[in-house]
């Protein structure tokens, strides 16, 4: 979403940047300009956006599953056993 908002701020001001800074004769001509947006580039950012995200979660799924297998057995070493307290009663 914050990459999405900076993109768009940064069209935003350069337009406005080129407004501001060009001389009226050339506003002129370039009104007379086709702009034609570049949606299939906006289509490839979004696409490759979602599916970095996408991979992130499933990194961070796999990683943690990794994480708590390993410390699996460490873990039940540091919890006292109820066998061992009954012995000692």
């Amino acid at each position: 979403m914050l990459a999405l908002l900076v993109v768009l701020l940064m069209s935003v001001m350069r337009h406005l940047l080129r407004e501001w800074s060009m001389p009226a004769e050339f506003q002129t001509k370039l009104a007379a300009v086709q702009i034609h947006p570049q949606w299939d580039l906006l289509i490839v950012f979004i696409i490759s956006a979602v599916g970095t995200l996408v991979y992130l979660g499933w990194l961070v799924k796999v990683s943690w599953k990794a994480f708590n297998e390993k410390h699996a057995g460490v873990e039940s070493l540091l919890q006292p056993d109820s066998t061992q307290e009954e012995q000692v009663s």
